[in-house]
């Protein structure tokens, strides 16, 4: 059975609205969900960064894994390697421990290159056997590469052509999990 399942695409074409539907649609299978969900944080319509949300245990938590620093030839956003091997780690041995029904990682980028605490734990959970669903963004690096030739795993591109599909796709894939 594949266990792993990630979504990739262009910016805003609905990757996480698309595990947030799928979630909510099928809360009957999925009681426990584990993971994180990457989220901005913004002051007064200006984006400080990024933050991890733990799915497991929401809490007012905004430690920055990413930041967007102004240089000057514009905007760029660049990983928090500490944060990621402190937070984000913390939140993937919740995952691990909690025996939960879905893991969620979403996403995988570049912010994490040089987090290697966080890389191993990511490889953990995909070797668990647990059911992963995540989002990997739309770029070629190492880590991404290493995650999406993995047997265990299937990429799913979203398109504004296929994004209402998709959710059938992913029950098509896990169809075990939908046989009572």
């Amino acid at each position: 059975m594949i266990s792993n399942i990630f979504l990739t695409g262009d910016i805003n074409v609905g990757k996480s609205t698309i595990i947030d539907e799928y979630i909510k649609e099928n809360k009957e299978i999925y009681k426990r969900i584990s993971g994180f969900k990457t989220k901005e944080l913004m002051k007064n319509n200006c984006l400080l960064g990024y933050y991890l949300e733990d799915q497991l245990y929401p809490k007012e938590d905004f430690t920055l894994v990413g930041i967007n620093k102004l240089f000057p030839n514009g905007r760029k956003n660049e990983g928090i390697t500490e944060a990621f091997n402190t937070r984000g780690v913390e939140i993937l041995n919740h995952a691990i421990d909690s025996n939960s029904d879905l893991v969620r990682l979403d996403e995988l980028g570049f912010f994490e290159l040089k987090a290697d605490k966080f890389k191993e734990k990511v490889f953990e959970i995909l070797d668990a056997k647990l059911c992963v669903l995540g989002v990997l963004k739309k770029k070629n690096n190492p880590f991404l590469e290493s995650i999406k030739i993995r047997k265990d795993v299937v990429v799913i591109e979203v398109t504004k052509d296929n994004r209402d599909k998709i959710k059938n796709q992913i029950r098509h894939i896990w169809r075990d999990k939908y046989e009572v």
